[in-house]
């Protein structure tokens, strides 16, 4: 170890994971561990992320505690899985995977693609297995694949152990260019979250990760680089060229993939510098390209995916939304794991669903959306995001919920748990990037919301949301809420669907071919277009 490391550092070097979500700069207060034994100076950050108590009693943000000998800390358990869409709108799909059994004079290889994998004695029993995963940048989700039956056999979903050095994929490119090892770190980090998936996941099916032959990943393009051990941070400064957009069929040992030894890995194109892997799956799934009329997909994220397409033709952009809807960047924020509040009902009183029924320890994405959508009802939001003070409505039957914490407006969703002002704020610049992207999309192709077929939400966030909700918020186009619906995690249903099937695989994989992707940090209108969806829509014009 240095002479001088952060506690942060010095975690990850260890193989802990310490939530960090801007990356170890000390900016978002998260990375927070109990000093137990050994002295740790108390610094400016900790003074502004911490309260006194808590600093008294040993806390400090692990990314600014820099120690030069041994030190013993206390780290809050990373939520390992957090309630995501582990499946989308399934098709049937024909079963005819890569993988497959062939004779051969010795007794039955196991094929998949041209690569023998093994052999196995003539009638000897051996079932045939693939995983596929949506690596995102939050929050993994993998499904084990029968690849006999074309059946889901298991399916689970865990936080990306990259948040440690970041909650962001901006972040994650600026934490692989300031550290000598950082590639090598965040590939490991990847790498350490698949195999753990792979585990639980054979684990819940009863067998052994042997009898994994084939592994298909999806992500966004810098998921997918640091995946495959490039440099992502070309793709966050112009020109934002990738170091690939081609698929990789590789041996999964290569990168220390779990599985059987002779086992493959092969990953999705892209489409863009911020369309991946991901994208490319959920276009597929949603068979997004066909039918005479235009239908939009909405992947919803820390980086967001929007797709417009009809009649052979699609259209797509990308959004840096940022964490806030993950539950990062919000004072009370939290992942979508047990205690998390998902659904929000403001009238007389407020009412509060909790994932797992138990008593409330923050809020997740989806009930931000919720209580933002809710106060906006109420009356106690206008469309400017501001949020009204007890002094404006005393009469209101929820006034003693309005109160002032150090400075900023906030409203009391319980005791303990509240949203503020700036909360309002990341969550208005989340939405104002996806509502953008999805107008300028539009615009470029002369689609008016009224034309619209579909709105599809995907991705885990996507799952949870109220539809009504998005649309108070201006997270989605003024349509009608029947033409809105959820599709789950798209992009894993695409991976599905690529490993049960050889031939769904090329038409995936040729998406990326007749994709037209529109850059939006160079467009001229998205800044304008950014700001005005700042605004929420107006009510009146939604009813």
């Amino acid at each position: 170890m240095a002479s001088e490391t952060s506690v942060l550092a010095a975690a990850a070097w260890a193989g802990v994971s310490v939530d960090s979500a801007c990356g170890g700069h000390g900016t978002c207060g998260d990375c927070r561990v109990r000093i137990v034994e050994g002295a740790v100076p108390i610094t400016p950050a900790d003074e502004q992320h911490l309260s006194e108590a808590e600093r008294v009693d040993g806390w400090r943000l692990a990314c600014r505690a820099m120690v030069r000998g041994d030190v013993l800390c206390e780290a809050p358990e990373l939520s390992e899985h957090p309630r995501a869409a582990v499946e989308g709108i399934g098709r049937d799909i024909a079963v005819e995977p890569a993988v497959r059994l062939e004779t051969v004079p010795t007794g039955t290889a196991i094929v998949c693609g041209d690569h023998q994998l093994d052999v196995i004695e003539v009638g000897s029993p051996r079932g045939l297995y693939g995983v596929a995963f949506d690596l995102g940048t939050t929050t993994v989700a993998g499904a084990l694949v029968d690849l006999v039956e074309g059946d889901v056999v298991a399916a689970t979903s865990m936080v990306n152990r990259q948040v440690t050095a970041g909650a962001d994929v901006i972040s994650r490119a600026a934490f692989a260019r300031a550290n000598a090892d950082g590639i090598s770190q965040l590939q490991s980090m990847a790498v350490q979250t698949l195999n753990e998936l792979v585990l639980v996941l054979c684990g819940q099916a009863g067998i052994s990760s042997a009898g994994v032959y084939e592994t298909v990943v999806t992500g966004n393009a810098i998921m997918l680089h640091i995946l495959r051990g490039h440099d992502p941070h070309p793709l966050a400064v112009a020109p934002f060229e990738p170091a690939f957009r081609e698929a990789l069929d590789t041996e999964a040992a290569e990168i220390g993939l779990a599985g059987h030894r002779q086992g493959r890995l092969q990953t999705f194109p892209i489409i863009g510098t911020y369309a991946g892997g991901d994208t490319v799956a959920g276009l597929h799934a949603t068979d997004l390209v066909r039918g005479d009329r235009p239908r939009l997909l909405i992947d919803l994220g820390t980086n967001t995916e929007v797709g417009l397409g009809w009649s052979g033709r699609v259209v797509v952009a990308s959004a840096p939304a940022g964490p806030a809807f993950e539950g990062g960047s919000v004072r009370c924020g939290m992942p979508a794991v047990r205690g998390a509040i998902v659904r929000v009902k403001i009238g007389s009183d407020v009412d509060l669903e909790v994932i797992g029924g138990v008593a409330p320890r923050g809020i997740c994405g989806s009930g931000l959306v919720d209580a933002v959508a809710q106060l906006r009802r109420a009356g106690l939001l206008d469309r400017t995001g501001l949020l009204t003070s007890k002094d404006e409505a005393p009469d209101h039957p929820l006034a003693d919920r309005l109160n002032t914490i150090d400075g900023a407006r906030v409203f009391r969703l319980t005791d303990n748990i509240y949203l503020s002002q700036l909360d309002i704020r990341e969550l208005q610049s989340a939405i104002a990037a996806v509502a953008a992207a999805t107008r300028i999309v539009m615009e470029e192709e002369e689609v008016d919301p009224a034309d619209l077929a579909d709105v599809f939400i995907a991705g885990s966030f996507g799952a949870a949301l109220d539809p009504a909700s998005a649309r108070i918020v201006g997270l989605v186009p003024s349509v009608s809420d029947h033409v809105v619906s959820s599709v789950g995690n798209a992009a894993i249903e695409g991976a599905k669907a690529a490993l049960i099937s050889f031939r769904e695989r090329q038409v995936a994989f040729q998406i990326p071919s007749h994709a037209e992707y529109v850059e939006l940090s160079a467009h001229p209108k998205f800044n304008d277009t950014f700001l005005d969806a700042m605004k929420f829509p107006d009510l009146e014009a939604l009813s």
